[in-house]
């Protein structure tokens, strides 16, 4: 029992030990070997690794969904290029069309006149020449077009495949979640 004011201290008697009885210590799950002091270190310490974990499941979601959006960003960029190479086929028309025309076209400033050859009825059309460059140049010149849209268009077309494969890819994986944690 314990002391009460004004009496004089005296020492626990030997061989007493001060702990909490038993019926306490076993009410809270720990066992004869066990202070509670390293339950709660034990708990506190998992819960610690459980919030670096989340941190870090976090911050890979964050990069994760960043190189999504990268991805998707590109695919909508390599879709414009493809778009504008569509073309291709116009420049080699137009090529033929000044080659056909080499004797009879007609300059007036920065515009030829052409017959169109591959029309019905053979139409005169008009397009914008350089001054400076004769009907052959402009032709060799639609003709570099055409092949280098051509060559693009292929080269797209294989960069679009695999951007799409990556962002399935990326799509579909998902950062495990932590055990004991979201």
């Amino acid at each position: 029992v314990g002391q009460t004011v004004g009496e004089k201290y005296q020492p626990p008697k030997s061989g007493a030990t001060h702990s909490a009885p038993k019926s306490s210590i076993g009410s809270l799950g720990l066992s004869d070997r066990e202070s509670l002091s390293d339950v709660l270190d034990q708990h506190y310490t998992s819960l610690e690794e459980s919030r670096g974990l989340e941190s870090q499941l976090a911050a890979a979601r964050a990069a994760l969904q960043k190189e999504i959006s990268r991805r998707r960003k590109l695919l909508q960029k390599l879709e414009r290029d493809l778009e504008e190479h569509s073309g291709a086929e116009q420049h080699k028309q137009i090529g033929d069309l000044l080659l056909a025309n080499v004797a009879t076209a007609k300059r007036v400033g920065d515009r030829l006149k052409l017959t169109d050859y591959f029309a019905e009825g053979a139409p005169e059309i008009e397009i914008e020449v350089d001054e400076k460059l004769t009907v052959p140049e402009e032709a060799s010149r639609r003709f570099e077009l055409y092949s280098r849209s051509k060559r693009a268009r292929v080269q797209i077309a294989k960069r679009i495949k695999q951007v799409k494969a990556e962002l399935a890819e990326l799509e579909k994986s998902e950062p495990p979640a932590v055990a004991g944690g979201p």
